[in-house]
């Protein structure tokens, strides 16, 4: 019988190369971002960054290397997203005011 861990780490296996967004996301990401953002702070998103970092040292499977770089990558490509959000967001408030 397989474990709890084994069937999640295959579904995501199963998942991880299928699209996430709905077919409107697709249409418009800036969706996603304002979703995404309108749920915590930059700060709470990096430190969860930071915690699940940090979880993946602890399994100590020769990957940190790769660890970090993705969690590098994730941090900018947060930043990123966030300014984007930020300025559609202004946009936005903008376009309402005239």
């Amino acid at each position: 019988m397989a474990t709890i861990n084994e069937v999640a780490f295959a579904d995501l296996e199963k998942e991880r190369n299928s699209s996430r967004l709905t077919e409107l996301e697709r249409k418009d990401p800036q969706r996603v971002l304002a979703d995404f953002f309108s749920l915590s702070t930059l700060e709470d998103i990096r430190s969860g960054l930071c915690s699940w970092l940090l979880a993946s040292f602890k399994a100590n499977n020769g990957d940190q290397f790769a660890y970090i770089h993705l969690w590098q990558q994730l941090e900018r490509l947060l930043e990123a997203s966030w300014l984007l959000n930020q300025q559609d967001v202004v946009t936005t408030a903008d376009h309402e005011e005239a």
